[in-house]
């Protein structure tokens, strides 16, 4: 990862409408991409879901694949947006570098509250 390039070009947040509600949200993969998984993408994101009983309409929604309520946008396969709230969830769980930690930290605290 570049010095130079910001955390939120590499985590934006943007509005996301879930369970009828505007809420912050993101990508996983924005945040699996910029954790530097090497596991696959999919597979992560399912496994942790599973593993901390995230549930899809409140924490996320599905975007794609063969079970998602959202067409597919073209080119980017399954693809999950998660609320604010889910995201830090996911990252205290995930092995972060002091520098990951605190760019992460400065980054979400705006929104975290949502």
């Amino acid at each position: 990862m570049s010095d130079d390039i910001s955390i939120h070009e590499l985590i934006p947040i943007r509005t996301a409408i879930i369970n009828g509600r505007k809420v912050a949200a993101c990508n996983a993969k924005d945040i699996y991409n910029y954790i530097g998984r090497t596991k696959d993408y999919i597979r992560w994101i399912k496994g942790l879901i599973e593993k901390y009983s995230f549930i899809e309409g409140k924490d996320f929604i599905l975007i794609g694949g063969i079970n998602a309520k959202y067409p597919a946008v073209q080119g980017m396969g399954e693809t999950y947006i998660v609320i604010m709230s889910m995201a830090r969830e996911l990252l205290t769980h995930i092995r972060l570098t002091e520098k990951q930690k605190a760019e992460l930290t400065e980054h979400l605290k705006e929104v975290i509250h949502v």
